[in-house]
């Protein structure tokens, strides 16, 4: 989901007032996720597997998190791609605040590994 931080920074950068994130439409929901995430992580420019990849990476991790798995699959192997994206989720299950989060973290890398099959 969107964290109320990316919700006020979107809305500041519209000029307009912060509000809840639960009164969020779905057309800033869309706007959001294709400016900030999709452009913000080079998405449009890339094969579609790597679309999706990127992507969620941008949305689960941050945008900042994409290039450098990137660099590390030499932009061409998502499943170093995604075996990178496992390795900072251990990194980050290191701290104990974050450990409880390493399964859903997994869960969802599964997921994703499953349906750019589909594509």
């Amino acid at each position: 989901g969107i964290t109320q931080n990316t919700y006020n920074s979107y809305l500041k950068s519209k000029g307009l007032a912060s509000k809840d994130v639960r009164n969020i439409t779905n057309k800033e929901v869309e706007d959001i996720y294709y400016s900030r995430y999709w452009l913000g992580a080079g998405c449009e420019k890339m094969s579609p597997v790597f679309a999706v990849i990127c992507f969620d990476t941008a949305v689960n991790m941050g945008v900042s998190r994409v290039k450098p798995f990137l660099q590390a699959c030499q932009y061409s192997d998502p499943d170093v791609f995604l075996l990178e994206r496992i390795r900072k989720y251990n990194e980050f299950a290191r701290t104990p605040s974050q450990r409880g989060f390493l399964h859903g973290w997994l869960n969802r890398v599964f997921a994703l590994q499953d349906f750019i099959k589909t594509i």
